[in-house]
């Protein structure tokens, strides 16, 4: 055998085992390092899609999902969905809210919208629109609540249209594609509604420097080229502060 001996103090560790551990706790910090830039890109960014009744936001979502790698989540849609999924404890809750005539609470709207946001991300998607969505700061704080720093807000996209050409749209559409809440009293009430809840929602993230107007007046394609300019800008800013 080969003895080995080793010229230090007791309370002293030998450089060569030295060594190890510092490039053992080197190794870690940089496992860590990398775990939290990974975490650090795969973090959900969300833009919320607002506007009253007729400005276009379902139209518009669409066409920001087809040109670029975001994926489009209506919170209404989600509720009608998990209201139809059977065996669905969750739609049993809500449908009898419903029933009820009671608000569905904001947390379940919100679980919804956070598990799509978990199974897209898994799958790689990063960007999220939510259209329609805080539409009150009830709405705002059921976000805060749930979602936390689980996912940034990068911002608002508001699309900013006079009422008297969103009431034009809106009665055009129950013309041509029937729907029994789109008739002159419901549509007065909605859109009373909504200056009430959603436009304070607007003004605090105005307040915030998160909200982005684009005109909703004009054609489907003149108003989804000033959004897509926007989208490119917004983006653009996103990349670089991530190099």
């Amino acid at each position: 055998s080969i003895g080995m001996t080793a010229d230090y103090r007791s309370d002293e560790k030998p450089k060569w085992l030295m060594d190890e551990a510092e490039e053992t706790q080197g190794s870690k910090v940089e496992e860590k390092a990398t775990a939290t830039a990974t975490e650090a890109e795969i973090k959900p960014r969300v833009l919320f899609v607002l506007g009253g009744p007729g400005s276009g936001k379902g139209t518009q979502c669409k066409k920001m999902a087809t040109t670029f790698p975001f994926m489009h989540l209506s919170a209404g849609d989600l509720l009608r969905a998990e209201r139809d999924r059977v065996d669905s404890k969750v739609g049993e809750l809500i449908n009898q809210y419903i029933t009820e005539g009671q608000i569905v609470p904001v947390e379940i709207t919100v679980s919804l919208l956070k598990a799509e946001m978990e199974k897209a991300r898994d799958n790689g998607n990063s960007w999220f629109l939510i259209d329609g969505f805080p539409r009150s700061h009830e709405n705002l704080r059921g976000w805060t609540d749930v979602i936390g720093k689980w996912a940034d807000v990068v911002g608002v996209i508001f699309l900013d249209c006079p009422e008297e050409e969103m009431e034009k749209r809106i009665l055009l559409r129950a013309q041509t594609e029937g729907r029994n809440d789109d008739n002159i009293q419901t549509i007065k009430k909605r859109f009373h509604t909504y200056e009430a809840d959603t436009m304070p929602v607007i003004d605090h993230y105005r307040q915030e420097d998160k909200l982005f107007t684009v005109s909703a007046c004009g054609d489907t394609d003149s108003v989804f080229a000033n959004v897509k300019d926007l989208i490119k800008k917004l983006t653009d800013l996103e990349e670089a502060k991530e190099r």
